[in-house]
């Protein structure tokens, strides 16, 4: 089943940090999902980064739900990041695999 992924993403506070790669070397190494595959081609292009207030707890039983959002981790801020691999589109068209309870 697919839902809209601002459905996906809508218990989480989102406050947009662009340029968080650029001054956090751990977000980019500590990413919960697979950045380039077996022969070095990225996978996923992020577009956009948001600071959430989530805990490990919630962005472990979010991806059960939505194994397709992306998400890495702060060590600089102890905190996890949402990663937005699209742009342009309002979220509310853009379509995200949603896995029963």
């Amino acid at each position: 089943m697919k839902v809209a992924y601002s459905e996906a993403v809508k218990s989480l506070n989102l406050v947009l940090c662009n340029n968080i790669s650029k001054f956090d070397d751990s977000v980019e190494s500590n990413c919960l999902f697979e950045v380039a595959d077996e022969e070095g081609n990225t996978i996923h292009n992020i577009h956009q980064y948001y600071f959430t207030d989530a805990d490990k707890f919630q962005v472990e039983k979010l991806l059960k739900k939505y194994p397709n959002l992306l998400f890495s981790y702060s060590s600089m801020l102890d905190i996890y990041i949402l990663c937005v691999p699209h742009i342009g589109k309002s979220w509310d068209l853009v379509e995200t695999k949603c896995l029963k309870n």
